[in-house]
């Protein structure tokens, strides 16, 4: 029987732990350093050189509402700017903070994951400080290594991804897919391999999860940098021409 003197109020109640918390929490700090150190901050003015000025040019036609395609044809897409953007002109400063932040934060837990999926080999190391080592030598390839890691995220199947986490690569491979037009071709080219994969492997609701996710993530990132729907077929147009007359000037 309960003692009616008994205050039921003062029990201190009994913690539970929650499941997976405790290994959630060990990675944060390895996941902080990785995105850190992809991270490229702003470190110059813009002056008028050639390249400091091409590269400011970037956050200007976003930020007063240029149309990529019709009026803009350069290289980089209307998030050119989150690339680009170590050249400061005083246009869309923290947009792009936020933005690198969300890619390189991205990219920093692909990368862990697969550092975690090969805890079985010592090799893991060594192809971590070797991305670590070599991505810095050129801001492209982190936007590059994010695309490969993506697709091959996708396609894994031993330990298999959650849907949300699939979404989520679908996600970061399409905002990456705006910032420059060889990141597009390169999305495009990686989007097809899996897809086609996928189906292949008659994994029809991980493919179409990859694909609905990518596309409505693609228009959403193109309106929101103030781009007009019916400019993508002359965006991507552009991004051809300029990719074919490119290749030709290098060949001569």
């Amino acid at each position: 029987m309960m003692n009616p003197s008994a205050d039921p109020v003062t029990t201190p109640p009994i913690p539970v732990p929650l499941p997976g918390l405790r290994s959630t929490r060990r990675w944060l700090l390895p996941w902080a350093l990785l995105a850190f150190c992809f991270f490229a901050p702003t470190r110059e003015v813009m002056t008028v050189l050639l390249d400091p000025s091409n590269y400011a040019s970037y956050a200007y036609f976003t930020a007063h509402g240029f149309q990529y395609g019709p009026e803009v044809i350069p290289m980089a897409g209307p998030y050119g700017f989150v690339l680009y953007g170590m050249v400061y002109n005083g246009e869309l400063f923290w947009t792009r903070m936020a933005c690198q932040f969300a890619v390189m934060g991205s990219f920093a837990a692909l990368v862990l994951w697969f550092f975690h999926a090969a805890r079985g080999s010592a090799w893991r190391w060594f192809w971590l400080l070797g991305l670590v080592f070599f991505t810095q030598s050129l801001e492209d390839l982190t936007y590059e290594w994010a695309l490969l890691l993506a697709g091959l995220f996708m396609l894994q199947r031993t330990p298999r991804p959650p849907a949300t986490a699939l979404a989520g690569a679908a996600v970061l491979m399409a905002l990456v897919s705006l910032v420059k037009g060889t990141h597009l071709m390169l999305a495009g080219a990686t989007l097809a391999v899996v897809l086609t994969t996928l189906f292949m492997l008659r994994d029809c609701r991980r493919g179409l999860i990859v694909a609905a996710t990518y596309t409505v993530a693609f228009l959403g990132f193109w309106a929101l940098a103030g781009q007009h729907p019916a400019h993508i077929p002359a965006f991507l147009s552009g991004v051809l021409q300029l990719t074919n007359g490119y290749n030709e000037a290098m060949a001569l």
